[in-house]
C-alpha cells in the first residue's frame, strides 16, 4: 500500500519546505499526526517496523537532519512502532531528485541505497517513511532493496504527494 496524509500543492508546499530546507523540524509532529490517519488501513494490517528513506552523509551533514528520520520518530511515538535508523543505507551520492523528471529520476537513484544489516529486515513487514512523494523513484528504487533483504512486505506512507 501507497499512502499520503495530503496533496503536494500550494496550501501544503510552504509547510513542507519549511520543514525539509528551513530548519522547520517541529512540523514533523503536525505531519506524523496526519501520516498516523492516512495510514490507518496500513497499522490495521500490522507493521513490525518503520525505515525512514535514509540521506547520503554528505546530504545528512549539509541539512543537519533526516527529515523522514524525523517523521519516523513521530510516527513511532504515536504508534508505539520502533524504528529502524541504519539497516538501509544510501551509498551512493545523487543529485537532488527536484532537478530531474520521469525517467531520469529512475536513472538517478538506481543502485544508491543498500542494507547493512539485512537481519534486521529479513521476515519484517516494513513502512518506508518519506516526506513528498513525486514519481515514486526513491520510494520504489528504497522498497526494492527492502524486499531484497528479506521484508515480508514493503508499503510506503509520505506526508505529501504530487497529484496530476
Amino acid at each position: 500500500m501507497n499512502r499520503s496524509a495530503m496533496r503536494y500543492d500550494d496550501n501544503s508546499k510552504n509547510l513542507v519546505l519549511s520543514f525539509k530546507f528551513m530548519d522547520r523540524t517541529e512540523n514533523a509532529a503536525v505531519l506524523a499526526k496526519w501520516m498516523k490517519i492516512a495510514g490507518e488501513d496500513i497499522w490495521a494490517e500490522g507493521v513490525d517496523v518503520l525505515v525512514p528513506v535514509p540521506l547520503h552523509y554528505t546530504r545528512l551533514i549539509k541539512r543537519k537532519y533526516n527529515q523522514s528520520a524525523l517523521l519516523c520518530a513521530e510516527l513511532s511515538k504515536l504508534t508505539g512502532i520502533p524504528v529502524n535508523y541504519n539497516s538501509v543505507v544510501r551509498h551512493l551520492k545523487t543529485r537532488p531528485q527536484v532537478e530531474f523528471s520521469g525517467k531520469e529520476r529512475i536513472k538517478n537513484i538506481k543502485g544508491a541505497f543498500c542494507i547493512r544489516h539485512p537481519e534486521q529486515i529479513q521476515g519484517k513487514r516494513v513502512v518506508l517513511v518519506d516526506d513528498v512523494m513525486t514519481t515514486g523513484s526513491t520510494l520504489k528504487e528504497c522498497a526494492s532493496v527492502i524486499k531484497k533483504a528479506g521484508a515480508v512486505s514493503v508499503d510506503t506512507l509520505t506526508a505529501a504527494r504530487v497529484c496530476k
